[in-house]
């Protein structure tokens, strides 16, 4: 190679092109989320286990400390905002901007759903 590539997007880049660059990501993005529901399962599963054991449930999902849910639901929304803080301290101001724009668009369209008069509150 002509050049010292530094990651796989730089490799795929000299060799294919710019289309590696989308299709690598494209990669990334689903083994990120296949690892992700692995770890929420066999988290959730376990705690599931820990709990049936000491309530001497014999099956799990039959109360609802025992089920995925009631371990995997926490587990997320503690890990949300430490992942989006870390992940926004690395964008710049105009990152900022792009959430809050995105989060009031979600906001309003969500109003917008299940408001049945949303002409009556002025907008």
């Amino acid at each position: 190679m002509p050049d010292k590539p530094d990651s796989l997007y730089e490799i795929g880049y000299m060799i294919v092109g710019r289309s590696s660059i989308y299709f690598l990501a494209s990669i990334f993005i689903i083994n990120s989320f296949g690892l992700c529901m692995i770890y929420f399962i066999v988290f959730g599963d376990t705690f599931g286990q820990l709990a049936a054991s000491f309530t001497d449930d014999k099956l799990l999902g039959d109360v609802w400390y025992t089920s995925r849910w009631c371990y995997s639901v926490p587990l997320a929304v503690v890990l949300l905002p430490i992942c989006l803080k870390k992940e926004l301290a690395e964008l710049a101001w105009v990152s900022y901007v792009l959430f809050v724009s995105l989060t009031l668009f979600v906001l309003v369209n969500f109003i917008e759903l299940v408001s049945p008069n949303f002409d009556a509150y002025g907008f």
